[in-house]
């Protein structure tokens, strides 16, 4: 790929971030009295607010022509879905902890109950579409899809992108730093095993909605959002502790990358 394809390729990342990921964090932050005095319900507001979000992140794959990413088959979720597997236990454990907090609680109403559950989903939709879907995918025309050093910058590059697009969440109000750092870097490290099982899925981001909604789920039920709490208490509820889970994550991307597993990259 020549020096203004490659030009060509960026904007085109730039543009599907824009359009995907901070086109409506602008136009909150620029009508947030008009939108909160419109829907005033912190949960049901966040939801709607995925919604549009999600939507967004769609158009972005329409528009780059990566409809390829919602392919829907039974081999495909098969192979994420088993690869993704160690991933999948480890936060349906997590989950289902926090629900041990829930005695004693007194719970939000159930229609919040319901946006909070279905905002999960939405988040994987949006975030997989753009990052695992549309700026993996352009990073693989820039690098190589066939190639080992092609397929290993398009993972890396994609997660490093990732998880400094994480650096919007300083916007919000009573977010603490430190924890927006942590979350920066345990995303890039985590973003490299989403991508690496998204490699390995043939190419659907499926698997990693799933992945993605538990990892949510379960950072947002530890956070209180069932019983009063909200995203920003979840994100300050990052801990340092946290970055433990970096050298798993891509441990674990190492190994589904392995030579063994990946005979056609040369």
């Amino acid at each position: 790929m020549n020096t203004k394809q490659t030009m060509k390729k960026i904007l085109s990342i730039i543009t599907a971030l824009f359009i995907g990921n901070f086109l409506f964090i602008i136009i909150s932050l620029s009508f947030k009295t008009q939108l909160m005095a419109l829907i005033p319900n912190p949960n049901i507001h966040s939801f709607v607010a995925q919604v549009i979000t999600a939507l967004l992140a769609t158009v972005s794959v329409l528009m780059f022509h990566k409809t390829n990413i919602y392919k829907f088959n039974g081999k495909v979720l098969k192979e994420g879905f088993f690869t993704g597997l160690p991933l999948i236990i480890t936060y349906m454990v997590l989950l289902l902890g926090s629900l041990t907090d829930l005695p004693g609680k007194q719970l939000i109403p159930a229609i919040e109950i319901v946006c909070v559950v279905l905002e999960w989903f939405l988040i994987g939709i949006a975030e997989e579409s753009v990052f695992r879907g549309v700026v993996y995918e352009l990073c693989s025309d820039i690098f190589g899809s066939s190639s080992r050093k092609g397929v290993y910058l398009t993972i890396l590059v994609s997660s490093v992108i990732f998880g400094l697009c994480h650096l919007t969440n300083l916007m919000a109000p009573g977010i603490s730093v430190k924890a927006v750092v942590v979350q920066v870097v345990s995303a890039m490290a985590l973003g490299l095993l989403l991508a690496a099982i998204k490699y390995r899925s043939g190419g659907s981001i499926w698997p990693m909605v799933f992945i993605h909604a538990l990892i949510d789920g379960s950072s947002f039920i530890s956070g209180g959002m069932l019983w009063g709490g909200t995203q920003v208490s979840s994100i300050n509820d990052l801990k340092l502790s946290s970055l433990l889970m970096i050298p798993i994550f891509i441990g674990i991307a190492v190994f589904i990358m392995r030579k063994e597993k990946t005979p056609e990259l040369k």
